[in-house]
């Protein structure tokens, strides 16, 4: 349990550190000017090496085939200068999110193990009850997003999802039928749960502080030797 508390405070730090940072202002005005410029000298060298690619029969297929070249060698220089592609920008913050929610989700589990473990199992059973009403689908959402090869089918074991309507401040589907998958919205992440609502938890310093609150309830549940230790969350 103390590890994967640490697991989710750390996944946690990293997933606001790649918000801040993808959030700053980015000067798309000089990538522009860059690909611009990037795109007359490719032009110019694939004219010179290969003047068949602009000639031919379609002239329009020709153009289309030539613009292709170009536009496949323009990004190539570009991430070869190190520029990031646009599609790998926004999957850290989903990779960290999903670090954090499986961390939690292994701190649930672990809380019912301890029941056989302590001399008043209602306090543990106390302790099930905060955690669960602090994150009523935190293991359905950790179910789905470990699984995107069936909730992309719209199943959970070879099961069909009966989709229900979706309503909140970012999606509206009233009727239902909105299957979604790997969802990532500000700090919540969610997506399409095996009962067919939506799901979501909170990525946030509020989340990982009811995790480091019910931990230390279920350790002071015990008498320890040794010393005191402190962690940094």
């Amino acid at each position: 349990m103390q590890t994967s508390l640490v697991d989710a405070a750390l996944a946690l730090s990293m997933f606001e550190d790649h918000r801040r940072s993808d959030n700053a202002p980015s000067d798309h005005q000089k990538e522009w000017e860059e690909d611009h410029a990037r795109r007359e000298q490719v032009r110019g060298e694939l004219a010179c090496a290969s003047p068949e690619l602009s000639e031919g029969g379609d002239q329009f297929a020709a153009i289309r085939r030539l613009d292709d070249l170009v536009r496949f060698e323009v990004q190539r220089r570009a991430w070869r200068d190190g520029r990031v592609p646009s599609s790998y920008r926004m999957r850290p913050a989903f990779i960290h999110a999903k670090s954090c929610l499986y961390a939690l989700d292994t701190i649930g589990k672990s809380f019912k193990l301890l029941s056989a473990h302590v001399d008043d199992a209602s306090k543990i059973d106390a302790l099930i009850d905060e955690w669960n009403e602090s994150m009523p689908d935190l293991m359905h959402v950790r179910n789905s997003a470990h699984h995107p090869e069936d909730r992309v089918q719209g199943k959970t074991f070879s099961r069909r999802i009966d989709l229900q309507p979706v309503e909140n401040e970012m999606l509206s589907v009233p009727g239902g039928g909105a299957l979604i998958v790997d969802w990532l919205a500000n700090d919540r992440y969610g997506g399409t749960l095996a009962d067919g609502r939506f799901g979501e938890i909170e990525i946030s310093p509020a989340t990982v502080a009811v995790a480091a609150r019910v931990v230390q309830a279920a350790h002071d549940l015990f008498q320890w030797r040794g010393p005191r230790s402190l962690l940094p969350l």
